[in-house]
């Protein structure tokens, strides 16, 4: 009875409600029209419906069956018995197996995220609802790249690799609606975007010789200001945006869309769990609306040292690592920000007056502060040495049309963020409705080392999640193997 359990544990496989004959594995070897499986030196043949149910015997390689419920299992040796191939049915049935699956999504909070976090939120749980499809079992958790922050409970929830387990019920002000635009007048402002009949304002820089940078980038903005919500609604489109007032100063209140509504699962929301089980995959909002903070520490992002530090056995979470991670489990990491990464290496420090060109600083390679992003390829890969890992990256790139193009706009915005001129640090390189962005060059290179299986997008470009988050589903289908068995 044992020996029929491990051959599916050996796998890895667990049921995925559906009928997905079309998927099952075949093979023209020794176990034609099924699916070879190996457990402690023996190989075996597993063999699903319709076949079976058309005169089927087994393979001259493997003799011997035990009949289970839509499959058989055929084995060189005697010794399988129908109430082996009962115990299999009892733990799976009929249906699909695939292998499992640890999701994390590491969700930049800094307070240039709002517009791109309102988006993401339904996205997010979408994809979630589509790898639920495809597995039967999966974690999946999310976690923020600050690394400097204290979770306090009270305002900071996700910080240090720790999973977010609150979501955001609100904004603060840098939310209000806004788009990045040449201005040092709110009368620029007005004319620009004035023709809803509301008052906008020039948020700008001190002088305007800061107000261009030198790759072309601006380091100004044109705000909605309102005195009702119904203004709000009008402006952004959304029946849920409000008229926010933060102080009696009517020049501080502005447009805002809150976080969508989301509760977490009863496990969740008491902290008995940190991650979402396959069956409330639907309430993926709950985590990933991690909020928008504007406290220094936020301003020093430090996504794939966030994820490390969720994921590390031995590190500070390791009781969080050891819970949600799986041995016999592909894993699916998702980073998401319009700042590139600053992962700083141990004894390493990076100044508050460096946080916006810190990834420019250099590894440790070079004699800079940073992890080399290959170190942290080959950490990740350490904790799946026999599983697919697959990566996603979305955050900002240029725009441009071709390669060269595209070249020579990271070239003027490396020069201009590293310009001596402080103003000019807040260079980015791309800006879209959702807001502006910096280059994500090491999150690009951290995926580009999965091959195949690292998939990335403009974090500006055209409703840039859609296709990213198709792209990763992509992939995850391509995970072997897919044994379907039908009802």
């Amino acid at each position: 009875m044992r020996r029929t359990i491990l051959i599916a544990a050996a796998l890895g496989l667990t049921m995925v409600a559906g009928a997905c004959a079309d998927s099952a594995t075949k093979d023209d070897g020794p176990c034609p029209g099924g699916v070879p499986v190996s457990y402690d030196g023996v190989d075996y043949c597993v063999i699903a419906a319709p076949i079976i149910e058309t005169g089927f015997s087994c393979p001259p390689t493997f003799p011997h069956s035990a009949a289970g419920p839509g499959f058989v299992i055929c084995g060189p040796q005697d010794g399988l018995s129908d109430v082996d191939a009962n115990v299999v049915g009892a733990i799976g049935g009929s249906g699909c197996y695939a292998p499992l699956l640890d999701v994390v999504v590491v969700v930049d909070n800094s307070s240039s995220m709002c517009g791109e976090q309102t988006t993401l939120a339904g996205k997010l749980e979408r994809l979630a609802l589509q790898l639920q499809a495809l597995h039967g079992d999966v974690h999946f958790a999310v976690t923020t790249p600050d690394m400097q922050c204290e979770v306090d409970g009270t305002s900071i929830f996700s910080a240090g690799g720790v999973f977010n387990t609150t979501p955001a019920t609100a904004y603060p002000p840098p939310c209000q609606l806004r788009y990045v635009s040449s201005c040092f007048s709110d009368a620029e402002c007005m004319a620009a975007f004035g023709d809803d009949g509301g008052e906008w304002t020039c948020r700008h820089a001190n002088t305007e010789a800061c107000g261009t940078n030198p790759n072309g980038s601006v380091n100004s903005e044109c705000i909605r200001q309102c005195t009702e919500d119904a203004e709000c609604v009008t402006a952004t489109g959304d029946p849920r945006a409000v008229c926010q007032k933060p102080s009696p100063n009517a020049s501080d209140w502005g447009c805002v869309v809150p976080p969508p509504e989301a509760s977490c699962p009863p496990e969740v929301a008491s902290g008995q769990r940190a991650w979402l089980a396959t069956n409330e995959l639907d309430a993926a909002a709950c985590l990933t609306t991690v909020g928008v903070n504007q406290e220094k520490c936020f301003k020093y992002e430090q996504g794939l040292g966030a994820a490390w530090a969720a994921l590390d056995p031995v590190g500070p979470n390791a009781i969080q690592s050891q819970d949600f991670l799986r041995t016999d489990a592909n894993l699916l990491l998702v980073f998401v920000s319009d700042e590139d990464d600053c992962t700083v290496a141990d004894g390493q420090t990076v100044s508050e007056n460096d946080y916006d060109t810190c990834a420019l600083l250099g590894d440790t390679t070079a004699g800079g502060p940073l992890v080399a992003v290959d170190e942290l390829v080959a950490r990740f890969r350490g904790l799946k040495p026999d599983r697919a890992i697959i990566v996603g990256a979305i955050s900002g790139d240029s725009l441009a049309a071709t390669p060269s193009e595209v070249d020579a706009a990271r070239a003027a915005y490396v020069a201009s963020k590293t310009d001596p001129k402080v103003c000019f640090h807040q260079t980015s390189i791309c800006d879209s409705e959702l807001g502006r962005a910096d280059y994500g060059a090491r999150y690009f290179a951290f995926a580009a080392a999965f091959g195949d299986d690292g998939v990335v997008a403009n974090l500006c470009a055209p409703d840039p999640f859609e296709a990213f988050l198709a792209d990763l589903v992509t992939r995850v289908t391509q995970i072997p193997p897919t044994i379907c068995h039908p009802k």
